[in-house]
This record gives C-alpha cells, structure tokens and sequence, in this order.
C-alpha cells in the first residue's frame, strides 16, 4: 500500500507538467482516472496522516474539481468523460463524488459548489415522478437515474447502476435519509429478484454492485440481508481458484461495458471493494 501509495503522488507530479495542476491526464475518459486516483489518495491520507501524501491528495482533490463542468464564473454541474465535456456523466460522477467524499473525511479542502453542482445533475437526472410524500416512500419503487444527459433535459437510458450511484450521492452528498424517495424508491427496485447479485453472465455486473452493496449497507434491515447473501454466493461463485488467476475475478463476464477495458486489476479491486463494504463506511444515519 505504501509503494502504491507513492507511486500515485509522484505520477500525479510526473503527469501534471502536461496535463494541468492536480490532473493525471487530459484525455477522453481522465475524469474516471481523475476521480479513482484522488479516492485513494484521500483514504491513503486519512488513515496514513503523511504530510506529503495529504498535500498530494489536496492537489489531486483541486484536480477533480478542475475538471468538472463550469457554467459561468461560480456554477458548477457534474462531470464529463473529459475536462471540457458539457454532457453531465452519472458514472463518471459517481467516482469523482466518492473522492470528494473522502477528501472531506481526510480533512481536506472541497469547494462546497462543487458537490452542489454534483446534486444539481442527480435531481435533474433521476427520476421521481410519482414518487409518494412522506413515510409511503419506504414501499414505492422507482427512482431509475440516468446515464448522460443535460441539467435539466434527462434523456434516456437508464439503468440499475446509475440508479444506485444516484441514491447513493443522496446519502453521502445530499444529506438524505433511506426513508426518502431517492433513496428508498432504488433500493426496493435492487432488492427484486432480478436485480439481486447473481453469478449468470448475462447479469454479472462487479460495477452495478459496487454502487449497490454501498447504499444497500446503509439502507440495512432486510433490503440489506436479502443483497448481502446473493452478493456472497455470487462473488464466491465467480472468483477464479486455479493457478495464477487464483483469488482475482475474471475482466468479463456478460457485462457489456466497463470494466473489459479495466482488465483483471480492475475487477479484482471492484470484488474487494463490495467484500469490504462492511468497515468501509459506518452508517451514517444511526
């Protein structure tokens, strides 16, 4: 942890000769580096309390904010695939609200518009319409959030993954409870059957669930037992037990997107990550 640790803050002082303060890179599809790399920087400075690793991880933090779509002097929106993109992106979002999140955890300076602007395009984008007022909300189903899309003009597709990032940023960004319909609308539609974890290839999504498993932990109860068990046997299924694949998840299976491009590296850290949904964060409403 530590050499990797390293690694990441002297890349990001290699990197941002070219490619701006803060920022590991410019190009299509650097605001998903930009925000896993600050994550882990900021978790690495909260718990490790370097002063060099904290004054990376500030600058990796002003990076993400960098990055993020500007209206006007002080308006922010969410984030692209790219510094300088104007299509607000749930997925790319999602990783830059995680880092953001942690960086306050850590300590360190976030700019309030920032997260703002963030929520801007989760209201904008999820959709809540009929969702019921007060306590009814805990039995409604729905909340699906978009994929892409303009504050304000929320096109489809949908889809369960952003759906879960989206009641997720209402908890940890919103200030919103599990009883609220952006919340309680998408974990009543995650604990249907069939969107339940499951090792079918058709339906094996390590991406879907990372988002899932977090916001699932915090609703708790039942919602909370019926996903843990399937994700268990689903994870347990699925994890490669032979010679130099043993422990790690195989880059693709019936997923159509994601994380192919991530390789084996990348699926093993989304396996972890859901197995260590337990510790990671408390509940942060009891």
């Amino acid at each position: 942890v530590k050499r990797a640790t390293q690694w990441l803050c002297k890349s990001l002082e290699d990197n941002e000769k070219t490619a701006g303060e803060g920022r590991w890179c410019k190009n299509h599809g650097s605001n998903y580096t930009q925000g896993v790399a600050a994550l882990a920087l900021a978790e690495a400075a909260a718990m490790g309390r370097n002063p060099e690793v904290k004054k990376w991880a500030q600058k990796a933090t002003d990076g993400v904010t960098a990055g993020q779509i500007k209206i006007g002097n002080s308006e922010y929106h969410a984030w692209d695939y790219a510094p300088g993109g104007n299509t607000n992106d749930t997925s790319v979002t999602g990783w830059n609200v995680m880092a953001l999140k942690s960086a306050k955890i850590a300590g360190l300076h976030v700019d309030p518009a920032s997260l703002e602007g963030a929520m801007k395009w989760i209201n904008s984008g999820q959709d809540l319409r009929g969702a019921p007022k007060g306590g009814e909300a805990e039995y409604w189903e729905g909340g699906m959030m978009t994929y892409r899309g303009q504050v304000g003009q929320a096109p489809n597709p949908k889809n369960m993954a952003m759906t879960s990032a989206a009641a997720l940023k209402r908890l940890f960004v919103g200030g919103e409870r599990c009883s609220d319909p952006g919340v309680a609308g998408p974990c009543n539609l995650m604990k249907k059957k069939e969107n339940l974890p499951t090792a079918e290839q058709n339906r094996f999504n390590l991406y879907y669930w990372y988002y899932g498993t977090l916001v699932m932990f915090q609703k708790g109860g039942d919602h909370w037992k019926e996903w843990k068990e399937a994700m268990k046997v689903a994870l347990l299924q699925t994890q490669r037990k032979d010679g130099d694949f043993d422990g790690s998840w195989n880059p693709y299976m019936g997923e159509p997107q994601g994380h192919i491009y991530g390789g084996r590296v990348m699926s093993t850290a989304l396996g972890a990550l859901n197995m260590e949904v337990y510790y990671r964060y408390m509940p942060i409403h009891k």
